[in-house]
């Protein structure tokens, strides 16, 4: 169960949206995600909330390749909210390059949707596709092997911050790229979409996360998680292409039907 604590999800949607309206002057956001740490249900007292609001561009203005994507913050009374606005080009480029900051958001149902049918029919039939199983499957398709990656890559964050001695930073890095390992794994073995809520109770970046907590591991430590994990990834990426024999065909046919369903979203 997601923490809105010391807020409720009413109330956080409501000021979002007039942040959204009022002070951006957006004035056709589609839907309001949950993400970072309170999605992942990792957060201490300290964490801010991270959202991900995604709107409907204005046609004329992606045609002179005019996209949304921004990333702003703002307080709700003392509470620090990081949002990430993203227009449906934006959102469609995170998901085929297989990012997992994407990929996660659409294991929760949104926080909000738009009501506007009118307007927006076809927008809030792809939002809603995303979060069900065959938009599940398409999304992970679109480019799995790149997805598996990316704890990898995450952990080339965590040895670069560790060299300027940004220790914080890195064991936060490091919980990460173990919980990205563990959706890769997950998906490889299971063939099982990403979340996580069903990864608190069995991943191990939970255990780590909780060893961080707001604080730091130790440089030693930091240098033990790294060898642990860089092995996992070498194994989870030798499985990903033992397994997907026909990955090329089918990351093909899901970003085709993404790009379809996308078209009709801006439309």
């Amino acid at each position: 169960m997601i923490d809105f604590y010391p807020t409720t999800k009413e109330e956080l949607v409501r000021k979002t949206l007039a942040y959204v309206k009022d002070k951006l002057k957006i004035d056709n956001p589609i839907a309001i995600y949950i993400s970072g740490s309170r999605l992942r249900r990792w957060n201490t007292e300290k964490s801010d909330f991270d959202l991900f609001a995604i709107v409907k561009e204005d046609p004329e203005k992606i045609l002179y390749g005019k996209f949304t994507s921004q990333e702003k913050h703002f307080n709700i009374d003392k509470i620090v909210v990081d949002l990430n606005i993203k227009g449906f080009s934006p959102l469609y480029k995170m998901i085929i390059n297989g990012d997992p900051n994407v990929i996660e958001l659409f294991s929760e149902k949104p926080l909000w949707t738009s009501e506007d049918l009118y307007r927006n029919e076809q927008s809030l039939n792809l939002i809603k596709w995303l979060n069900e199983p065959q938009g599940h499957d398409t999304v992970l398709q679109a480019n799995f092997i790149r997805f598996v990656k990316a704890g990898a890559g995450m952990i080339k964050s965590a040895k670069k911050k560790l060299q300027h001695h940004k220790t914080i930073r890195a064991s936060k890095d490091l919980a990460t790229a173990a919980l990205w390992l563990d959706y890769a794994d997950e998906a490889i073995v299971s063939e099982s979409f990403p979340n996580p809520e069903y990864q608190m109770n069995v991943s191990e970046a939970y255990t780590l996360r909780r060893r961080i907590g707001d604080n730091a591991l130790t440089e030693e430590e930091i240098l033990q998680e790294i060898r642990l994990l860089e092995e996992k990834a070498t194994i989870l990426k030798e499985k990903a292409y033992a397994k997907n024999v026909d990955y090329d065909e089918q990351s093909r046919q899901s970003r085709a039907m993404l790009s379809a369903k996308f078209v009709r979203a801006v439309g």
